[in-house]
């Protein structure tokens, strides 16, 4: 019997998720009656004669490069924003008037390594939530030390230096 091709591509798409012939077959014939009832053997052959087996191999190369395209572009974009932050926070830091020279020193340094820990490659990914909390740990240090001086808070509020 001769089967038609949305038959085939959906017994594909089945071989694509694990199923083993017999299961494709079975599916076959449950979902669309006596009109595709394939033997197993059948299954069989398409895959060999169609060459399934490398076809779902470049599916799976490409699926798998597309992810890490989007990947690399998200990692990109949050290093941008990293490094913006990055400025933006040096620069509140060096408009804070601080109590003491080492004090300023030490949360300058302390920022510093925070900021580079972020914006250095990882495999890791940096998310909303561990942005958050490097925020609010970078406004502390900018505040511990300060002496009457302002700076940017996060979300658009300013932290007193000394608060």
């Amino acid at each position: 019997m001769k089967y038609s091709h949305p038959i085939k591509e959906e017994a594909f798409s089945l071989f694509c998720q694990g199923f083993e012939p017999q299961e494709i077959a079975r599916r076959l014939h449950r979902d669309h009656g006596p009109g595709a009832n394939p033997y197993p053997g059948t299954v069989q052959n398409w895959i060999r004669l169609g060459d399934w087996r490398e076809r779902r191999g470049r599916i799976e190369q490409r699926t798998q490069s597309l992810g890490d395209e989007r990947r690399a572009k998200s990692r990109a974009r949050a290093v941008a924003k990293l490094t913006e932050l990055h400025r933006k926070t040096m620069e509140a830091a060096d408009s804070l008037e601080y109590k003491s020279a080492e004090g300023a020193v030490r949360s300058i340094a302390t920022l510093q390594k925070v900021l580079d820990d972020l914006t250095r490659p990882g495999d890791g990914a940096v998310t909303r939530e561990v942005l958050d909390g490097v925020v609010e740990t970078i406004f502390t240090l900018l505040g511990e030390d300060g002496g009457g001086g302002a700076g940017p808070g996060p979300a658009g509020t300013a932290v007193v230096a000394g608060d």
